[in-house]
């Protein structure tokens, strides 16, 4: 079984130096040398900092010269180490009241319990190098490789908020990264590299590089928040929903294809109430998302009727035969068929381009709703006309042709109340 920081290893790559180091702390670790494993997995560290450094921009706020000095010591053998250490600890300089303006930028920009522990450790490397009286235990060297895998994708020039934005730039560059690349080994990295406090200013930027590639449809931000949501991190999760409720441009969209986002979003009554009378009825798949919010119980009993004729009023139905019987349960079936068969003007001379317009729900109505009287004698005298809808034709003799219990109850009807078959519906005459 392996040891999880050798699956880590697997899933980052690193210079060969510094993954020739780990995997020799790795071996003295399993042979029970931990003193020579957690010092040798110290170099390790040090040795990635240092390429970060020769490989990274002079922060902003940093003299030259301190920054050129630094560069010459960590290509010194005798200073490096002290040189990356010092790095690392070095914080941001505010200028004097009243302003407090910082006046020179931090190395990396790391919170000071980042650098407490990286202090810590140090002295347990001393510990290790000096054969001092405090005894290195393998408790340590996990402890330490816990806090390489925590803490190093922030430890970066840029900070780790910067650095995870340039790997989803890359990411969605089709010129770096094939369309069928996964996107979770860098969501996976967002816990450890950005601080709570920047989320918020994370998932901006994200979005920001997505809309840069020209989402029109949506799909990469929906794939990106499907993404983040199924790594199941409270911290990730909480924040990103937090920020989708106050940036309906990307959740909207997200709800068209997964209404279920709802119940995580955790809306007040009110915010409920404004979501389905507002929100809802414009998007594309408005029944699904009344659906799955009746399915979750998120409108109350006493408001359901309200919102039935609602969203009965677009003359739309749905093909899923689950959503379909949410609605049916909640009535909505009995106020669209008030739309379809009583308040529709049934004796204008032009009716069948009423039919015409809406044929999609007519025909969604009488496959899933059973059908009574009323439904047999319209479509009768309709399709006895010469002029008729032929859309609704086409679709009902369709109907009828592959769905045997459905026009064996329209002729029952039809033959119960001494009804004549409607000429233009020949599918009702076959056997």
């Amino acid at each position: 079984m392996k040891l999880p920081i050798e699956n880590w290893l697997d899933h980052n790559k690193f210079p060969s130096e510094v993954t020739h180091l780990l995997k020799d702390s790795i071996i003295c670790y399993k042979a029970g040398a931990f003193t020579s494993s957690l010092l040798m997995s110290y170099l390790g560290f040090l040795a990635l900092i240092k390429g970060r450094i020769m490989m990274g921009n002079k922060p902003s706020l940093l003299p030259d010269y301190k920054w050129n000095n630094l560069l010459k010591e960590l290509i010194n053998e005798d200073k490096w180490e002290a040189a990356v250490f010092d790095a690392l600890q070095k914080q941001e300089v505010i200028g004097p009241p009243p302003d407090k303006a910082r006046t020179e930028d931090p190395i990396f920009a790391i919170n000071d319990s980042v650098r407490l522990q990286i202090r810590y450790w140090k002295d347990r490397r001393n510990d290790c190098a000096h054969n001092k009286d405090n005894l290195i235990i393998n408790a340590h060297v996990e402890a330490f490789w816990s806090f390489l895998i925590s803490n190093l994708p922030k430890l970066t020039i840029e900070g780790g908020v910067a650095t995870l934005i340039n790997k989803l730039i890359t990411f969605y560059d089709p010129n770096q990264t094939p369309p069928n690349a996964s996107i979770l080994p860098i969501l996976q990295l967002i816990p450890s590299a950005v601080e709570k406090n920047e989320m918020k200013n994370f998932w901006k930027k994200a979005f920001e590089v997505i809309d840069n590639t020209e989402d029109w449809y949506f799909k990469r931000s929906n794939n990106f928040i499907k993404s983040v949501l199924s790594i199941q991190n409270e911290l990730m999760s909480s924040s990103l929903l937090a920020f989708l409720k106050a940036n309906e441009d990307y959740l909207l969209p997200y709800v068209d294809e997964h209404p279920e986002i709802i119940t995580t979003l955790e809306l007040s009554p009110e915010e409920t109430r404004q979501f389905w009378r507002k929100k809802v009825l414009p998007r594309n798949n408005f029944l699904k998302i009344y659906s799955s919010m009746l399915r979750n119980n998120l409108i109350p009993k006493e408001e359901i009727d309200e919102a039935n004729k609602l969203f009965a009023s677009k003359m739309k139905y749905t093909n899923d035969y689950t959503d379909h019987l949410v609605l049916r349960d909640s009535g909505f079936g009995t106020v669209l068929y008030s739309k379809l068969f009583v308040e529709a003007n049934t004796e204008h001379f032009k009716f069948w381009e009423y039919l015409n317009d809406h044929y999609i729900v007519y025909r969604q109505y009488i496959e899933f709703y059973p059908l009574d009287l009323e439904i047999v004698k319209l479509l009768s005298k309709e399709f006895s006309k010469s002029w008729h809808s032929y859309f609704l034709k086409d679709q009902l003799n369709e109907l009828f042709t592959t769905s045997k219990s459905k026009r064996e109850e329209f002729t029952s009807i039809a033959t119960s109340n001494s009804i004549t078959l409607p000429t233009e519906l020949t599918s009702l005459s076959s056997s």
